[in-house]
């Protein structure tokens, strides 16, 4: 998904596919007078939700977001949750926001269920330093974007470690934190799949679905790590949303992705055991299709 290259004009530098921006130079000037109340952990601000997603006017689909901000700084907290909260009402994105003045808090969230599409991550806190809580955060199974916030590109190489997304350089700027959210929302929406679970909207990682099977009025989505999900939609609809060349239709009630298919034979096996149906009908040409498909990747790598 294309965004449109005003967003990306003049980015000063970058390392890889991660940004680094900063516009010290630009005429923005922003100041803020609020109490410096550290907690270990507060909600910000929590829009109500809505629809599942939305379309802003540079055309970027947009999905219900829950982001974290680690900051051993009061001040700078709240520059950020400022910035997010005029940044989503601009492109009238629903989202909840949690700010937190150190790393252990937010292990205990993720931990006990919690989830964050974005993480807002200072490198220079009191220790842990960012990059260890980053560490931790990957150690314990966490998968979604973190971006880091740091007046000092020092840590520039251990980011790739951690796989973070990118830096926002201090001071921060309206306009440098717009184009950083453009490219992480870009990104979240190209490579996860959204799903409304609850009250919750869920965004799983695309290569992680393993399959999805059709079960009378819905589907099931399952998971790799033996996670499923209930969907409220009809397999059809799933399989025109998962187009990546991975996914095949192989019988009315099962899509698949063959990324994860161990064996084949009159049906799929997958890499956790998991039989997949194939239709009978149509069984040489979909198995023709997964040969061709692993020959494909074969030649690829």
């Amino acid at each position: 998904m294309m965004l449109p290259p005003s967003i990306f004009a003049d980015v000063p530098t970058s390392f890889g596919n991660m940004f680094i921006l900063s516009e010290e130079s630009c005429g923005f000037c922003y100041s803020v007078k609020l109490e410096q109340n550290l907690v270990k952990s507060a909600e910000c601000v929590k829009k109500p939700l809505r629809n599942s997603t939305k379309t802003d006017e540079k055309g970027l689909s947009i999905i219900m977001l829950r982001v974290a901000i680690c900051d051993d700084s009061a001040l700078e907290r709240d520059i950020l949750a400022d910035f997010l909260s005029h940044y989503c009402n601009a492109h009238a994105i629903d989202y909840s926001c949690k700010m937190y003045d150190s790393g252990e808090p937010l292990y205990y969230e993720l931990g006990d269920g919690g989830w964050f599409d974005i993480i807002l991550l200072d490198i220079l806190m009191d220790p842990p330093l960012g990059i260890d809580v980053a560490r931790r955060l990957r150690e314990i199974g966490y998968k979604g974007t973190i971006v880091f916030c740091t007046a000092a590109l020092d840590f520039a190489p251990d980011s790739f470690e951690v796989g973070a997304s990118g830096y926002l350089l201090k001071p921060y700027t309206p306009k440098t934190f717009e184009r950083t959210m453009h490219r992480v929302l870009s990104d979240i929406v190209e490579n996860t799949y959204a799903i409304k679970n609850r009250l919750q909207v869920l965004h799983i990682p695309r290569e992680e679905i393993m399959y999805v099977e059709s079960h009378n009025s819905q589907c099931i989505l399952h998971q790799a790590g033996e996670k499923t999900y209930t969907i409220y939609k009809k397999l059809s609809e799933i399989e025109q949303e998962l187009t990546a060349p991975c996914f095949l239709r192989c019988h009315q009630s099962f899509l698949v992705n063959m990324n994860y298919v161990k064996a084949v034979d009159k049906d799929f096996i997958l890499t956790n055991d998991d039989v997949v149906l194939i239709r009978k009908k149509n069984l040489k040409e979909l198995r023709q299709v997964y040969f061709d498909y692993c020959k494909q990747i074969h030649n690829r790598y």
